[in-house]
């Protein structure tokens, strides 16, 4: 293990004591280690079977509470391509919440269990926080928009939202 005292690309920034705070230095492995385990990563996301565009799956958003994303595990539906769900490990994914909230912000597309097939409950698509989800949190793919009419709200929605 080495210690650094300028920013790299491995490691986890550790500030020093407090009154030093605005210096900071990063804990490292070795880089040949980082980079095979890093390319490890990546092969085992890209074992795993790619979702398409339209899908929805259970996928873990994780537990960072200090932020106001959403966070836990939920519903997603995949809004990046197909074609690059292929290409990439990562996905890109709207939330899905059961609770109809905001549904008047332009970012906030109602989805309907009608117009989705195996969706149980109604809910609210946050196209306001798009994720980029790495193929090894999708717990399970359970349903698809069936829709076409949904897909195109979500996706003029997240256009909106990104300034696309």
């Amino acid at each position: 293990m080495r210690i650094c005292t300028e920013q790299g690309i491995y490691g986890e920034r550790i500030p020093y004591a407090p009154e030093e705070k605005k210096k900071q230095i990063f804990i490292t492995t070795n880089p040949e280690n980082s980079a095979k385990h890093h390319q490890s990563i990546i092969e085992r996301a890209m074992a795993i079977v790619p979702l398409k565009r339209g899908d929805i799956a259970y996928v873990d958003l994780g537990d960072d509470k200090k932020h106001c994303k959403i966070i836990g595990i939920r519903p997603g539906i995949v809004i990046s391509t197909s074609e690059a769900n292929i290409e990439s490990p990562l996905i890109h994914m709207v939330p899905v919440t059961r609770t109809l909230r905001d549904l008047d912000s332009p970012y906030h597309v109602f989805v309907d269990k009608d117009d989705c097939i195996n969706l149980k409950v109604s809910g609210t698509a946050l196209c306001d926080q798009v994720v980029p989800v790495d193929r090894t949190q999708v717990i399970r793919k359970f349903g698809v928009v069936a829709d076409a009419r949904l897909m195109d709200k979500i996706s003029r929605a997240t256009r909106l939202r990104l300034g696309l």
